[in-house]
């Protein structure tokens, strides 16, 4: 079964093939020293993935130290219904992609909810608070069971259910040394309690923001403004990024607009590749020598059928990989 995976920063395609056992290749297609076409498939299973390569998990603690903050739709607040945002800073020391995250926290009153739907989101960084116009990736998702990890909150037989909520997202790219920020919203609905992120204080940095709600949750606005409602806090948030996909739960709808390559080839020294494209869509061609610095060799203009694009630059690198993205 072939799919494709998307970078929505960079809008680009890179195909790839799942296999019986959960095996998948990802194939690049790469021009040699001698101008000739090779394809390289690498396996990505078991060794192939460092997972999770970010874990903030809250450990039993003592009752003082272990918070929860509402990330979530507040239905009676102050006699007003809000959803007040809260997300967490991440820095990494190698690059890597999320492709599943996992989070803790309770309801209000330990008052369960038959299911709740949350939002989660990564930003982008503006002078160390989440960029409210850079989101890096977004994914919704509906939690018609819930897991009961059997803790209590505050290490209290008598506190809260602590639940685990698990998902696959829309595949996010983090640079090392780069900050973004991770954010989940939940919406349990206005007969059961709002949903309370786990959180033990640090010395970290966490932002919150509180906005009437005026639209659906994925489509909220947040200031993220220092000194407003909410503003930064020392709260670490429990929650674990992973670069795999988790088995058994749904993937992220990836979306249609993809730019797909139907027919690649190497004709006389020539590297072509043909494109399925949309009206009204430009396309951009990019290479790269090593995979992470990228530049843009050409683009055209969708027609709506294939069109096809040919490299004619002269062959003096080592190796070349090339990628197609929807231009911004």
């Amino acid at each position: 079964m072939c799919r494709k995976y998307t970078d929505y920063r960079r809008k680009s395609t890179i195909l790839f093939s799942i296999i019986p056992g959960n095996d998948v290749y990802i194939y690049i297609y790469i021009m040699t020293p001698k101008n000739t076409l090779a394809i390289w498939a690498m396996l990505l299973t078991g060794s192939a993935f460092s997972s999770p390569f970010f874990s903030q998990r809250v450990p039993g603690h003592p009752r003082d130290q272990d918070g929860s903050m509402p990330s979530a739709v507040v239905y009676d607040f102050f006699g007003r219904v809000v959803a007040q945002r809260c997300a967490d800073n991440v820095i990494l020391s190698a690059s890597k992609v999320a492709r599943s995250v996992s989070w803790w926290g309770k309801f209000e009153d330990n008052d369960a909810p038959a299911s709740v739907r949350f939002h989660i989101a990564f930003y982008g960084d503006n002078n160390g608070m989440p960029n409210r116009g850079d989101v890096l990736s977004s994914t919704d998702v509906t939690f018609t069971k819930l897991n009961d990890t059997g803790d209590d909150f505050g290490v209290n037989p008598g506190g809260d259910d602590i639940y685990v909520f698990r998902a696959n997202i829309t595949p996010i790219p983090i640079e090392k040394g780069k900050q973004v920020w991770f954010s989940v919203l939940g919406d349990s609905g206005e007969e059961s309690g709002s949903f309370g992120w786990r959180f033990q204080q640090a010395d970290t940095i966490s932002a919150c923001d509180v906005q009437d709600l005026d639209r659906d949750i994925s489509e909220m606005i947040f200031d993220w403004t220092d000194g407003g409602s909410g503003g930064i806090g020392p709260d670490n948030f429990s929650f674990v990024l992973d670069d795999e996909f988790i088995s058994g739960l749904p993937l992220p709808d990836l979306g249609s607009a993809i730019p797909e390559v139907e027919t690649f080839s190497n004709i006389n020294g020539s590297f072509s590749l043909t494109v399925l494209t949309e009206t009204d869509t430009l396309y951009q061609i990019e290479a790269s020598g090593d995979l992470n610095q990228w530049g843009t060799i050409g683009e055209f203009q969708g027609t709506g059928n294939p069109v096809t694009f040919t490299d004619l630059r002269e062959a003096i690198f080592k190796q070349q990989f090339y990628r197609v993205r929807l231009a911004e």
